[in-house]
């Protein structure tokens, strides 16, 4: 995983203060379909807006 990559991405786009962190079956299905990147933002600051323009997913 890119960690270097995932930073450059939470400086550019801050996460949004109602972030939810996402269901166990939600990342599960993550992981068959997903970048281990994507399912660690989401693991680590949840779903939601992502920066001023950019919504990553909302629940």
């Amino acid at each position: 995983m890119n960690t270097g990559l995932m930073d450059r991405f939470i400086d550019e786009y801050r996460p949004g203060a109602n972030l939810k962190k996402p269901d166990k079956e939600l990342l599960d299905f993550g992981e068959k379909m997903l970048p281990g990147e994507i399912l660690s933002l989401w693991k680590d600051y949840g779903l939601g807006e992502y920066g001023k323009l950019w919504r990553l997913f909302s629940n």
